[in-house]
């Protein structure tokens, strides 16, 4: 039991018919670490140049997570969820950090998380091209 008339602010005070003793129960649960294997579709790229495609060079990433017990038995692969920021990247390889979506007061993400991504100039679909030249075409006939 606690007198909490001690941590009170001094213009705070307790009205005369309430107790100012409270009891306060804790509870410690085990820290466990739990390593998941998230798939690169639950990445989202912010910020792609414009003209640039990204590809992922594996299709899942390996996250080792820390929690209590009960909350890492509730976590599921697919609540894990994480952007990468490619500002400023220009077509090529690259290794990014992995910004991953949980709360910071129940998981601890272990290490700096990241994952190799390339980066390649849009390929021309040809449309722009055919319709060019046959202007040009047209242009010949008259």
């Amino acid at each position: 039991d606690i007198d909490i008339r001690d941590c009170l602010p001094p213009d705070v005070s307790i009205s005369d018919d309430t107790s100012s003793i409270i009891t306060v129960a804790v509870t410690i649960e085990k820290q466990s670490a739990s390593t998941y294997s998230v798939p690169v579709s639950q990445i989202e790229a912010v910020n792609l140049p414009d003209g640039l495609e990204i590809s992922f060079d594996e299709d899942t990433v390996d996250v080792t997570i820390s929690a209590s017990e009960s909350n890492l038995n509730d976590l599921d692969v697919s609540d894990i969820t994480g952007t990468i920021d490619l500002t400023g990247l220009e077509s090529g390889s690259h290794l990014v950090k992995i910004s991953f979506d949980l709360d910071d007061q129940l998981y601890t993400i272990s290490g700096s998380p990241d994952i190799q991504v390339t980066l390649t100039a849009m390929e021309s679909t040809g449309e722009d091209d055919d319709k060019a030249s046959e202007g040009d075409d047209a242009e010949n006939e008259e």
